[in-house]
């Protein structure tokens, strides 16, 4: 599935600037739902779950050598995975289409960082490349998929996260779900068949797929449930309120979203 008419990218320029990671009125309707409410609060939360994350690559990466296996992260963000990779271990890069985002990256830290279009990006092949959240915003995944293929060694790893779009909890809540609603930003949805299909085709093996999750904080959560069902939602913002719990941190996993372990063929 895709958004028809697609974005230009005079568009997609227009939504990543430097709004796009402090959005104040991200619950104000779809024509503002993109990007983050506050990217900078959830840091922490973003990065502990990033350590998991990294243990498992860790798992199926045979090859691991501390300090010299090269890990990419595109769409890279403010790049909060590049910094618990680096504390694992790897040699990190980041490749990053929001020019204010790579520019406070290259302003903070002394990771390479690429500011543009994955598609004008080389480099040396990389053992391990992230993909949290991003390939839904590709103009063409087929096409950069392609290209990111020949930036995977052979038996490295691709690690990526997009909407199961196919999962009967997205069936059930169809057009509710904030990911559907993203129209300024997410131009395309996979199912878990036709991520498999696109990475074999494009000379990756997947090894699994399995549903993913965040953690977030229960106020924060409350307000998110409001885009699905305002009744609810309403409800479940009291209660948090009535109970002073706003700050609690907790785990959900609506099986709305999937996380893909592939290696590069041979």
């Amino acid at each position: 599935m895709w958004l028809d008419p697609r974005p230009q990218i005079a568009d997609l320029h227009a939504v990543y600037d430097a709004s796009y990671f402090q959005n104040s009125h991200f619950f104000e309707g779809t024509s503002h739902l993109y990007g983050y409410y506050d990217y900078f609060e959830e840091r922490f939360m973003k990065q502990s779950a990033y350590q998991g994350l990294l243990r498992e690559v860790k798992l199926h990466l045979t090859s691991f050598s501390g300090g010299q296996s090269r890990f990419l992260d595109i769409g890279c963000g403010l790049g909060y995975l590049m910094d618990v990779a680096h504390d694992e271990g790897f040699q990190v890069s980041g490749v990053e289409f929001n020019q204010v985002a790579a520019n406070r990256l290259k302003s903070k830290y002394v990771f390479p960082v690429y500011s543009g279009d994955i598609l004008d990006f080389n480099d040396q092949p990389f053992d391990v490349i992230t993909l949290m959240d991003v390939i839904e915003h590709f103009l063409d995944p087929m096409q950069s998929m392609a290209h990111i293929r020949g930036l995977v060694k052979p038996g490295g790893l691709l690690v990526l996260t997009t909407m199961d779009c196919d999962g009967i909890v997205s069936r059930i809540l169809g057009t509710r779900i904030e990911d559907f609603r993203r129209v300024r930003e997410h131009v395309f949805f996979f199912t878990r068949k036709s991520i498999r299909d696109l990475l074999d085709k494009e000379g990756f093996e997947v090894i699994k797929i399995e549903s993913h999750g965040h953690y977030f904080r229960l106020g924060f959560l409350a307000h998110r449930l409001k885009l699905v069902s305002p009744l609810f939602g309403g409800l479940f913002s009291g209660l948090v309120g009535l109970l002073r719990i706003e700050q609690v941190r907790v785990y959900v996993n609506p099986l709305t979203k999937m996380i893909v372990y592939a290696r590069r063929k041979i």
